[in-house]
């Protein structure tokens, strides 16, 4: 079921799923995940860094999520080249 569609409310939720309606929290891990994905996100679609700092003045955690992505974009372009030439 999805919010906005299926139902507008959680006592609305609660009224269509009955005892079948549970609340699952997210894990810590699942937290990172996300955040790091915004950090991502936020970098390819406005090619800014988050924050609005230099590089040098960024926490170590994020230019290494960033290195490794565009490590990754690297990769996935040559890849493809190679797939291309054949």
């Amino acid at each position: 079921m999805r919010e906005g569609r299926d139902f507008a409310s959680r006592e609305e939720l609660l009224e269509q799923a009955g005892e079948s309606a549970m609340t699952v929290r997210r894990g810590a891990g699942e937290r990172l995940a996300e955040a790091a994905l915004d950090e991502v996100r936020w970098l390819r679609v406005t090619g800014e860094l988050p924050g609005g700092l230099p590089w040098d003045l960024q926490p170590a955690w994020r230019v290494r999520l960033w290195a490794l992505l565009m490590d990754e974009e690297q990769r996935a372009a040559v890849a493809a080249e190679i797939m291309r030439m054949e």
